[in-house]
């Protein structure tokens, strides 16, 4: 009993330091940044962004990155698109990348914490929580896991929920997310780079390059699949032997 009191004591606690975070964040430092952040609009981030000094704007850029996958169905390509334009490839990144991963992490600790009272909050269900989470169980959660941060017809937000309902362990789903993201981040990144240096047909080339990619690890995911539990047998052999 004592033991489970301090648990929730800590969880509380560490639920009001996000809270306290996120309204220093919004309110205080950055008041301008929420409507940027519903908006969507590639070109207003952007502006938001040049406005800002360059530690503000790769710290609006990374929250606009983490509130992306917490708010579940704003989309997170404009975002690092913007990022790519205004900051570069690699450090756009950089930081979109650390807190895409971040986010998805908290926001699965967090759905597993509160159960089914947080999708029926945000109406998850509503949305396809159900259908994302049957998705995800429809083979190794850790590998559809990954599969479903790729698909350009699930919103990334519902990953993290949907995975909470599977038997992911935290560690698991957040290396599954670190590893699908590199990827597609990195790229649209790349792709505002060009698009500011008016390289348009490269920055297409790259987003079809990706699209094809993503086609082919669904279309052959089983094989995909059972591809990598052979390579992580492997390596559980390898470590077993050395």
């Amino acid at each position: 009993m004592k033991r489970n009191l301090i648990r929730a004591g800590l969880f509380l606690t560490m639920l009001g330091l996000a809270a306290l975070l996120v309204y220093g964040c919004f309110v205080t430092v950055l008041p301008d940044l929420w409507p940027v952040v519903k908006s969507g609009d590639e070109a207003a981030i952007e502006e938001y962004l040049r406005s800002a000094s360059q530690v503000k704007g790769l710290v609006c850029l990374g929250l606009l990155q983490f509130v992306q996958v917490v708010s579940v169905v704003l989309p997170g390509a404009p975002i690092q698109i913007a990022g790519g334009v205004v900051f570069g490839t690699l450090r756009s990144f950089a930081v979109c990348h650390l807190c895409f991963v971040a986010a998805n992490a908290f926001v699965f600790w967090l759905a597993r914490r509160l159960g089914s009272r947080l999708e029926q909050l945000l109406g998850l269900e509503e949305a396809g929580g159900g259908k994302a989470a049957e998705f995800l169980n429809s083979n190794d959660p850790g590998f559809m896991a990954a599969l479903a941060c790729l698909m350009p017809g699930i919103p990334n937000g519902i990953v993290p929920y949907a995975a909470a309902r599977t038997a992911l362990t935290l560690r698991r789903f957040a290396g599954a997310v670190y590893l699908a993201s590199l990827a597609p981040i990195l790229v649209m990144c790349a792709v505002g780079r060009r698009l500011l240096s008016g390289d348009y047909l490269p920055a297409a080339a790259m987003i079809a390059v990706l699209l094809a990619a993503i086609f082919l690890l669904w279309r052959y995911r089983v094989k995909v699949w059972r591809l990598e539990q052979k390579l992580r047998a492997g390596l559980r052999g390898r470590g077993k032997n050395g």
